[in-house]
């Protein structure tokens, strides 16, 4: 009987070995199943994030465009306001005297005003000498 307890317990252990083979894929299948559960997990979390973030981007641009936006609508209005400002430099710059027309009107009023300096020159002569001949006429009538 011995013997038999022998070849039962090889064969107990060859079993047990065939069971070890059998299930060491299934036990391989379950690690993987694992892993795999673990990788949707992860691939679930970025796949929030990238929406989270797509969103948030969509976001900033929609501001950064409406703020471009707002942006162009300000310059637009300061050229506008530039140019009239211009339109009125230039039409006041018609009524403008040119440097020709002042240069000739300037030499006028320099020699006019040498002539009016010739002629207080002369009537400030023209007294001095009557002056004196009165003052003289005084001394010589007494």
């Amino acid at each position: 009987m011995p013997e038999d307890l022998t070849g039962i317990s090889t064969v107990i252990r060859m079993l047990s070995d065939i069971d070890r083979k059998i299930n060491a894929p299934m036990d391989e299948v379950r690690v993987m199943v694992g892993q795999l559960r673990a990788l949707e997990e992860q691939v679930a979390q970025l796949t929030e994030r990238i929406d989270n973030h797509v969103e948030y981007s969509e976001k900033a641009v929609g501001q950064a465009l409406d703020t471009a936006g707002k942006a162009d609508i300000a310059l637009e209005h300061k050229l506008d306001s530039m140019n009239k400002f211009r339109e009125t430099l230039i039409d006041q710059a018609k009524t403008f005297m040119t440097i020709e027309v002042y240069n000739s009107n300037h030499r006028l009023l320099e020699v006019k005003v040498e002539s009016l300096q010739k002629f207080m020159y002369l009537i400030t002569g023209a007294l001095l000498v009557i002056q004196v001949l009165i003052g003289f006429i005084e001394q010589v009538m007494p």
